[in-house]
């Protein structure tokens, strides 16, 4: 029961993350608000985690680890009730805002309560079953919500959250065994508030870049104030007597090549699964429900991968588990850019199998690496550490690859627009342009006469496919480049 109690509360939490986009469109004709206020719905939730996911995992340490997951579940599911019964536009982000905060308190402690009740030696299925219940939940969770939200309305995504998050407490409160770390530990305020800081501003500069653009000086002044934030951090906790993250440990090469691992696996991830939604819906023209079927195989591929990542990790095979795992994730990605200009789904779905068993064999070696490199006083924040790479990696590498596909989508854009036979003022083909960016389906574009929208639409579905091929062999890149790093980082 204890089990069940932090898969579901992990799972619920991971879910949520990718379901929310189910009621997006929903949200926004009924608050009519702008694209700016509907992504916040998204962001809202992400900047807390990454904030403050590692500062958590020490709260845990220092005052009980069942006591923090319980608290956090609490305020998750009070945030959950506050989304689902907000009157305005502002107070749902709100909401989101505080399940941000508490989904930073449970992420890592699931992890840790997990394992606090196992022995060592089976600590890598516990993490391949937390693993395999959050990809279950996260493959499944979005097309049932789709069909309930359809028939119910959006404010029943967050209704399912709190029923959720009830079982969870009750559950936890009388099964999961109440661990701490040792005592003579000390909460370092002022390395909690430069790291949250820190990670907030970048973590907002990357989602800004995406509107103000790389050069815009509030961009470069949020990147600005984030970096000098945790140099500060950095310097202040080589001094302090009893620091938030012990960064000596970090030098450890076991331990900094496991995190990279996982948030360049992360960011590669979470890329393919928008793109290539947004690939299926706009570009081929399939139905949401029909684009999910397709994407579906990636999961499965990962479930059958995962308990057998798990055993091999526990076998000490996790070097060449990483390494491989790696490797095939980036020959999924060029088997995928190789295939997205053909426009036929189903030949996707080898690729992404592959790429979803890549996943499983990186995720549980590099997971169980970091908890069991730095001391049992630490388990805590070597939990959150873990959750943190994933999500910083997640939020940023999706920003990078964003801007890297919109710059390389304008400008194939562009260059087709300008060899068209179809005679577009420049201020015509300007405004074309800014509104495909926008939606190449809007009401405006679909009533313009075949001969003027044939153009455009094709120009913007083709360069959409460049810019997704461009992204897709750079995220290969970055894995191969961080397989190497792993191989010759790892030694055992």
């Amino acid at each position: 029961m204890a089990t069940l109690a932090t898969v579901t509360a992990n799972a619920l939490i991971f879910s949520g993350m990718t379901s929310i986009a189910v009621i997006l469109p929903s949200f926004q004709d009924e608050f009519d608000v702008s694209r700016g206020a509907v992504n916040w719905v998204v962001i809202g939730a992400l900047l807390p985690i990454a904030a403050l996911v590692t500062v958590s995992g020490r709260l845990g340490d220092l005052f009980g680890r069942r006591r923090l997951f319980v608290a956090g579940m609490i305020l998750y599911g009070l945030a959950s009730l506050v989304c689902a019964l907000t009157p305005s536009a502002g107070l749902l982000i709100g909401g989101r805002l505080l399940q941000g905060i508490g989904a930073a308190l449970v992420l890592p402690l699931a992890l840790t309560n997990l394992t606090e009740m196992l022995p060592a030696a089976h600590r890598g299925w516990a993490v391949s079953t937390m693993a395999a219940g959050t990809t279950v939940a996260t493959t499944i969770a979005p097309l049932l919500l789709a069909f309930l939200v359809t028939s119910s309305g959006w404010r029943w995504l967050f209704w399912t959250d709190v029923s959720v998050s009830l079982i969870v407490i009750a559950v936890a409160r009388r099964y999961v065994i109440e661990t701490r770390g040792p005592p003579g530990q000390s909460l370092d305020l002022r390395g909690v508030l430069l790291l949250s800081a820190g990670l907030a501003f970048v973590v907002l500069a990357c989602e800004r870049s995406d509107y103000w653009g790389i050069r815009h000086f509030g961009t470069l002044g949020l990147f600005a104030s984030g970096l000098l934030l945790l140099g500060a951090f950095v310097r202040f906790e080589y001094r302090v007597a009893d620091p938030l993250i012990d960064l000596r440990q970090l030098r450890n090469a076991t331990i900094s090549a496991s995190l990279t691992c996982l948030a360049t696996m992360q960011g590669a991830a979470l890329a393919v699964t928008v793109f290539l939604m947004l690939y299926l819906q706009q570009v081929i023209d399939l139905t949401p429900a029909v684009a999910g079927l397709l994407m579906l195989p990636g999961a499965l591929g990962a479930l059958l991968f995962f308990p057998l990542a798990g055993r091999l990790t526990d076998r000490g095979s996790a070097r060449w588990l990483l390494v491989g795992g790696l490797l095939a994730g980036a020959a999924a990605m060029i088997w995928l850019s190789s295939g997205a200009d053909r426009g036929e789904g189903p030949l996707l779905i080898p690729p992404l199998v592959i790429l979803g068993a890549a996943t499983a064999c990186v995720y549980i070696p590099a997971s169980t690496l970091t908890l069991t490199h730095l001391p049992e006083q630490s388990r805590g924040v070597a939990a959150g550490l873990t959750i943190e790479a994933r999500q910083i990696g997640g939020v940023v590498g999706l920003a990078v690859l964003t801007a890297l596909l919109t710059a390389l989508e304008w400008r194939s854009r562009d260059r087709l627009l300008s060899r068209s036979d179809t005679d577009f003022t420049v201020a015509q083909q300007e405004a074309i342009d800014s509104l495909l960016f926008e939606d190449a389906r809007s009401p405006l574009v679909t009533s313009m006469p075949p001969e003027l929208r044939s153009a455009p639409v094709a120009a913007a579905n083709e360069a959409f496919v460049d810019g997704l091929q461009g992204v897709l062999l750079t995220g290969a890149a970055g894995l191969a480049v961080t397989a190497l790093f792993a191989a010759l980082a790892i030694h055992r």
